[in-house]
C-alpha cells in the first residue's frame, strides 16, 4: 500500500514541478488543507505580517486565516471585486507589500463563476 502512494507522490511531483516528492501531502479536501496550512506553516508568522484573501472566498479559506491572525496579530486585508464580481487587480498590487506572507484566492468563485487571473495574481505576490 505504502509503496501506491509513495509512487502516486512521485508522479504528481513530477506533473506539478515540485522539487521532491516529499513535498506532496495527501488530504481529503480543501478545508482540511487550508487548516492544515494555517496551524503548521502560520506559524511562521510574525505580529504585523499581512495575509490577503479575496472578498468572494468561501468561508472554510477565511476562518482559519482570521483565526491565525488573531493569535500570531498578523493583519487579515480583503481583495475588493468590482461590480462585475472580478477582483480588483489595482486595489491588489495597493495591498501588496514586503510584509505580505500569503496570497490565497480561490481560482474559480462557487458562488460567482468568476475566474480569477492566479498566474498574475502569483506573479505580482512572489515579486514582493
Amino acid at each position: 500500500m505504502r509503496a501506491a502512494y509513495e509512487l502516486a507522490r512521485k508522479k504528481i511531483a513530477s506533473f506539478v514541478g515540485a522539487s521532491d516528492p516529499n513535498e506532496i501531502v495527501f488530504v481529503r479536501g480543501a478545508t482540511e488543507a487550508i487548516n492544515l496550512l494555517a496551524y503548521s506553516w502560520g506559524g511562521l508568522l510574525q505580529s504585523g505580517d499581512r495575509i490577503l484573501l479575496s472578498q468572494v472566498e468561501h468561508h472554510s479559506n477565511i476562518v482559519p486565516w482570521q483565526m491565525l491572525c488573531d493569535r500570531k496579530k498578523a493583519i487579515l486585508r480583503v481583495i475588493p471585486i468590482s461590480d462585475k464580481g472580478e477582483l480588483d487587480m489595482e486595489a491588489y498590487q495597493n495591498l501588496l507589500s514586503s510584509k505580505t506572507k500569503l496570497v490565497s484566492v480561490v481560482h474559480t468563485s462557487n458562488a460567482l463563476g468568476t475566474i480569477n487571473p492566479v498566474k498574475e495574481i502569483t506573479q505580482s505576490a512572489k515579486s514582493v
